[in-house]
């Protein structure tokens, strides 16, 4: 059985490569730490992957434009 916790290395390269380009442009962005998806309604929570609240835990991306 695979480790949920753990996202495939593509993508960790794209979360980290993104969040460093981020704050070279002095982009505003956060981290959505796990409390905050857990206070999302389950039928919400159910439809959203399980790599997007693992991405946005680890990098800050959320609110960068």
């Amino acid at each position: 059985m695979p480790d949920e916790t753990l996202l495939p290395p593509d993508l960790e390269q794209a979360g980290r490569l993104l969040e460093a380009r981020y704050q070279m442009l002095r982009v505003p962005s956060r981290k959505v730490p796990a409390t905050e998806w857990e206070s999302l309604p389950e039928n919400i929570r159910k439809v959203i992957p399980n790599w997007i609240p693992k991405l946005l835990e680890r990098y800050g991306l959320h609110g960068g434009v």
